[in-house]
């Protein structure tokens, strides 16, 4: 497991250990190191830091190997390592290939093999909103999704630029409306949690949800997006994350300090709802929940940024 932090480090974990295998810091006292994402079959790791600039660490050594510091102008909210399946036995890899995302509505696409970030960079897209979260996705992983800081979903094209789908700033009341049509829940839809690409049945999928801890998953096509289920009894307050574990078992983070399991194989055959068991549920009953507005724990100081909440 490893972890990024405001205070500018970075740690690595092995579960079965008490005490971090390497922790590492940015050299700089006022950087922060936002994001990650692991490469290389886990001996890369990718931390886009406050300053916009993307600092590669050698797992195996501890040191870091070079930055990327020309392609952002803010804080690095996104980093990505491209993932796609093996044509032989069919399992996940990791490619070379990394995004970015900042909050100055860019994503920059490289290719980590290259000798310099000139090099490297083989595509910029411009959103032209701050970008919250990114990924890949496809059968290819040649897509790019992007949510916005305005509650918005964007798909493009990785090599093109091409915007293949702009949802615009209304998503929200159409995943509201959706939820009371298709599923009869009224349910509305404040915040766009993130997306996940299930190889199983080629479709991408959004979590969205409440303040007060309803969900929803939506299946996001070319043309349109369609409600697949309501999650309900869960959460009690935001949802921050979700990771989806298989094609029908995946988990959700809160603010209630909540860690709860989904499962798609026990829903009763006319239901769309989920109920989840709740793995871990700690302090809820003593200490403050923030509901009101979504984001990350660390509150984007660009005022480029948009929320929902005010």
């Amino acid at each position: 497991m490893v972890t990024s932090s405001s205070d500018g480090s970075v740690t690595i974990f092995d579960i079965r250990e008490k005490k971090p295998v390497l922790d590492w810091k940015l050299e700089r006292a006022d950087e922060e190191a936002l994001c990650l994402s692991l490469g290389y079959e886990g001996n890369l790791v990718a931390v886009g830091s406050s300053r916009g600039k993307i600092h590669f660490l050698d797992v195996r050594s501890g040191r870091m190997l070079g930055t990327y510091e020309n392609g952002h102008t803010n804080e690095v909210t996104q980093c990505c390592f491209q993932q796609t399946l093996s044509s032989s036995d069919g399992t996940s890899i990791t490619t070379p290939t990394l995004i970015s995302t900042c909050e100055d509505g860019l994503i920059c696409l490289y290719d980590t093999t290259k000798p310099s970030e000139e090099l490297a960079l083989e595509n910029i897209i411009n959103v032209q909103s701050p970008v919250r979260e990114a990924g890949f996705f496809g059968p290819r992983s040649d897509g790019i999704y992007c949510l916005t800081g305005d509650e918005s979903l964007k798909l493009y094209n990785a090599s093109s630029s091409i915007c293949r789908k702009d949802s615009g700033h209304q998503l929200r009341n159409l995943l509201s409306q959706q939820m009371q049509t298709h599923l009869g829940t009224a349910c509305p839809m404040e915040y766009l949690v993130d997306c996940s690409w299930d190889s199983s049945t080629n479709q991408l999928l959004l979590l969205a949800g409440s303040a007060t801890g309803n969900a929803g998953v939506f299946q996001v096509g070319e043309n349109d997006i369609a409600p697949v289920y309501h999650l309900g009894g869960g959460h009690q307050g935001v949802i921050r994350a979700w990771s989806r574990q298989s094609s029908s078992i995946f988990l959700t983070a809160g603010e209630d300090a909540r860690l709860c399991e989904w499962s798609s194989q026990k829903i009763a055959p006319t239901s769309s709802t989920l109920k989840s068991k709740t793995i871990i549920s700690k302090g809820s009953n003593n200490r403050r929940t923030t509901t009101e507005r979504r984001g990350k724990v660390r509150r984007p100081r660009s005022k480029m940024t948009h929320t929902p909440y005010g």
